[in-house]
């Protein structure tokens, strides 16, 4: 230990205090703790079983084999996530830039780079496995499952990236879903895309024509505040002075995702003053619209009805090309 027990804190007292062991609490927590971790996985065991769907899984000995794979793997995975959301609790507590990017899933982790990442943890880990050693050796057995995997984080996280291992996993009918083994409506709804290969409205159809910009809207994202709406609502100005054609892709692109913005432009457009760069934009819109005749025939209206060229397709950056009387073209 690290230093001796004080059994008698008071000194005035007559017996001392011994230390207090209760089996009893120590077993109920670890029972709860159990209970926590591996209940809902045998819960979803179960469901799959009682409810007949134990064939998408590749049957009762492939999922029972695959829920205690997946809960070994957990296992060693755990004490390294926890490590690494406590370094970023850290850096966060001591102003230091973080970069909480995406998982790789395109490549495979080298040794090097799994060393340098994990080397800092297996010391630790390494270091805390010692000093329990050396504390007491009862102590040392309870430490093992946190401290092992942080000395493995290395070799775990290597041989996990493999690729021909998730293969092998694969052809045995092992950590698989009844999607993959029978395919999944949705994605296959998907793949039938009505919609692919035809012509979408670009940001110019999008702010203009009204079934577009709700479509637009209800897509858009909303309750942007602070600093990111006050930059929407600068683009937005800007867009509705000078036109489409002063904003960057990119710039379009963020108005187009928020549904104030959409909503803002559809309606202000539709007041612009005809020789604007949005009233013109409009009126060319217009001479686009097919109108429909008394008895049912729909016509397109001649251009010249409304003193405008021939309008075309309108590019990928939101822009229509042929009109020669925008700005900026």
């Amino acid at each position: 230990m690290l230093w001796p027990i004080n059994y008698f804190p008071d000194p005035h007292q007559l017996h001392p205090l011994w230390p207090q062991w209760q089996p009893l609490r120590a077993l109920a927590l670890v029972l709860c703790t159990l209970a926590l971790l591996f209940i809902p996985k045998f819960l979803g065991l179960a469901d799959a079983a009682f409810t007949g769907r134990l064939p998408g899984f590749g049957g009762w000995r492939r999922l029972s084999g695959s829920v205690l794979l997946e809960i070994l793997v957990s296992a060693l995975l755990a004490p390294i996530r926890m490590l690494a959301h406590s370094r970023y609790v850290l850096e966060a507590l001591l102003n230091i830039r973080l970069r909480w990017a995406g998982q790789n899933r395109t490549s495979e982790t080298g040794w090097l780079e799994a060393l340098l990442y994990h080397g800092p943890g297996s010391v630790i880990g390494l270091a805390w496995a010692a000093f329990a050693l050396w504390l007491k050796p009862m102590f040392f057995y309870w430490s093992l499952p946190v401290a092992l995997p942080l000395i493995l984080a290395a070799p775990v996280s290597v041989l996990l990236s493999r690729v021909k291992l998730g293969q092998g996993l694969r052809k045995r009918g092992w950590l698989l879903t009844a999607e993959e083994l029978r395919g999944s409506p949705l994605l296959e709804g998907l793949a039938t895309n009505p919609l692919a290969g035809k012509p979408q409205p670009g940001f110019c159809e999008s702010v203009i024509q009204p079934r577009a910009n709700t479509l637009q809207v209800t897509l858009g994202r909303t309750r942007r505040r602070g600093l990111r709406r006050q930059r929407l609502d600068r683009l937005c100005q800007r867009c509705l002075q000078l036109g489409p054609q002063d904003l960057s892709s990119s710039e379009r692109s963020l108005l187009a995702q928020d549904a104030d913005s959409m909503r803002r432009l559809h309606q202000q457009v539709w007041r612009a003053h005809p020789r604007s760069p949005w009233g013109r934009l409009l009126g060319q819109q217009i001479v686009r619209q097919p109108t429909p005749e008394p008895g049912g025939t729909v016509v397109a209206l001649p251009p010249a009805s409304l003193n405008q060229p021939q309008p075309t397709e309108a590019t990928d950056d939101g822009r229509l090309p042929d009109y020669s009387d925008y700005a900026g073209q």
